[in-house]
């Protein structure tokens, strides 16, 4: 599970100006949020951002209890990487969309029994977040056994510039996800919170 630089998705982006502002600082991935969130984002509104996002950039459309099918048909319309879900998946839903969906992220609130919880999903990788996946809330990392954890391991939660690194190193994942912890408003990020997660996680 360790690599020489930590992937960074940073999610919650809604219009192009974000979207090239965090491309230029370093992130590799973007997710836009189509489930009922601040963040909300409109099939056109995306289709606006990724004309203008390089190619080399993963895109994920997020999702919560979404009807798989409408998941697949939004992924393929739009071109998207894939797909990252925030609800309650059964193993059954992931496996079907991992089989029509180039990349599917599975997101798991942290708790006991993790290990065994996430081997019950095929995906691409599987997001490690708090209590309530996608509320922003930071849990103890230090409770995360990730040499139990087979695959890529996302960490997610109350990440920002300030303990992302000493959450990395705690727990030592392919990649983090943030959103909340770099913004100035919902849905609005802002470019020195976006600069100083970005270096501190690669650091």
């Amino acid at each position: 599970m360790s690599s020489d630089r930590v992937w960074v998705k940073v999610c919650g982006i809604t219009n192009r100006v974000d979207a090239l502002m965090t491309v230029e600082n370093g992130a590799d991935a973007l997710g836009f949020v189509f489930a009922n969130s601040p963040r909300r984002v409109t099939v056109d509104q995306v289709a606006s951002v990724l004309e203008v996002v390089p190619g080399q950039i993963l895109t994920f459309g997020v999702f919560v209890d979404e009807d798989p099918d409408r998941i697949v048909a939004l992924v393929d319309s739009l071109g998207l990487s894939g797909a990252q879900l925030h609800g309650s998946e059964s193993p059954q839903e992931v496996a079907y969309l991992s089989e029509r969906i180039p990349r599917v992220i599975k997101a798991i609130p942290a708790g006991e029994d993790l290990s065994e919880r996430v081997a019950l999903y095929q995906s691409w990788a599987i997001l490690v977040d708090g209590p309530r996946p996608g509320s922003g809330q930071a849990f103890d990392w230090s409770t995360l056994d990730h040499t139990r954890i087979s695959g890529r391991l996302i960490l997610a939660g109350g990440l920002d510039a300030d303990n992302v690194a000493y959450a990395t190193s705690l727990v030592d994942p392919f990649g983090v996800d943030v959103s909340s912890g770099v913004e100035r408003s919902p849905g609005h990020k802002d470019p020195t919170k976006v600069h100083d997660f970005i270096v501190a996680a690669h650091r």
